[in-house]
């Protein structure tokens, strides 16, 4: 089964989330921990 792929250019969070990816770990858990903050806080309003 093949799935769907997003053509065009790459999306800035996509991007964003690929430097995140090249952290130390570290700093990937305390960004991790503010996007689901603000995710949760998004959701609650």
């Amino acid at each position: 089964m093949k799935t769907a792929t997003k053509r065009g250019p790459t999306s800035l969070l996509h991007k964003q989330i690929e430097q995140v990816g090249l952290m130390p770990r570290a700093k990937q858990k305390f960004i991790s921990e503010m996007l689901e903050a603000l995710i949760k806080q998004q959701q609650s309003a």
